[in-house]
């Protein structure tokens, strides 16, 4: 499927739904809305292909076209778990504006001296980070750039849509997206079984909604969808093994397993996924989880086999 024809269905079924219808961090919010002079070549955007929270800000640049628009550097791991820039295209980036060695060099220039994370907006103007909050950034990429952008009526944030988008995204980020991490993160036997409890009730959730309807907010993807995407592509290479979330694989689910690929296979997509990163950085540097950093070789997806949701 070519990306007009993806973004023509959505628009078409926009307008039919409206007729029918943390860490230890600082976060930065400087300006939730972007100077409305100067847009085009003006920010840049620090990333990782590991980190599931930049993947968000990635797949909105992406999907908007917004790749000319907006540069990006990705970021690998070092260590000590510090952003680098390794200046190895087979692990990361070089920092083509400030020549940082590392992320927290660049936070250290606006004075900031909490966790360096991603992703991370910078305005190279101003020469400083203007947000780390993937979520607004995602806004951000939403809207601020139509002008610029190849796709400007690709609108992952409609008004019609907003509440459930909203009330969606809640659930979806503190059960799913954060749920996670605090299985991984758990040292007592209680808390590891409630965690885990909860992540495997909103993804069954998540089931019997995509079993009735083609994405989690109705008709159209959104940006609830994007704010799921990059947990689920992880799920069965590093949070079903590294962080004992191992109930079920994704893909014994059998609507959710489809909606991941057929998410993936939309133009655009693909170029925001790096399982090497993904793996590499997540089994050689979580120490606690895996202490003898090897990197196992599967498991194996078929990104690219029929997701069989054409019907729904």
């Amino acid at each position: 499927m070519s990306i007009k024809r993806f973004i023509s269905n959505q628009s078409r079924n926009i307008h039919h739904s409206r007729n029918a219808q943390t860490q230890n961090k600082q976060d930065i919010s400087v300006n939730s809305k972007i100077p409305s002079e100067g847009k085009q070549n003006r920010y840049h955007l620090y990333m990782s292909y590991a980190c599931p929270f930049a993947h968000r800000a990635m797949l909105v640049r992406s999907l908007k076209g917004l790749d000319k628009v907006i540069s990006a550097s990705a970021l690998w791991v070092d260590n000590e778990s510090r952003y680098i820039f390794s200046g190895n295209p087979d692990e990361g980036s070089i920092d083509p504006y400030n020549k940082k060695k590392t992320l927290m060099d660049v936070y250290k220039m606006n004075k900031f001296k909490s966790k360096a994370t991603v992703p991370a907006l910078f305005d190279i103007n101003s020469n400083r980070i203007i947000n780390n909050k993937s979520a607004e950034i995602m806004r951000m990429f939403n809207s601020s750039f139509n002008e610029f952008a190849e796709y400007p009526n690709h609108d992952f944030y409609p008004c019609n849509l907003r509440k459930t988008i909203d009330s969606t995204s809640e659930w979806i980020h503190r059960d799913i997206n954060k749920g996670v991490y605090s299985v991984g993160a758990a040292i007592r036997q209680i808390i590891y079984d409630k965690q885990v409890g909860k992540v495997f009730e909103a993804l069954d959730k998540a089931e019997e909604i995509l079993s009735k309807q083609r994405y989690m907010c109705g008709d159209i993807l959104t940006e609830a969808d994007l704010k799921l995407f990059p947990s689920l592509i992880r799920f069965d290479s590093i949070y079903y093994t590294l962080f004992y979330c191992n109930k079920k694989m994704l893909r014994e689910y059998e609507h959710l397993s489809g909606y991941m690929r057929e998410i993936y296979q939309i133009p655009g997509v693909e170029s925001t996924v790096s399982t090497e990163h993904i793996k590499a950085i997540y089994m050689k540097y979580r120490k606690d989880n895996n202490p003898r950093r090897i990197i196992p070789i599967g498991p194996t997806v078929d990104l690219h086999s029929p997701h069989g949701r054409d019907h729904i």
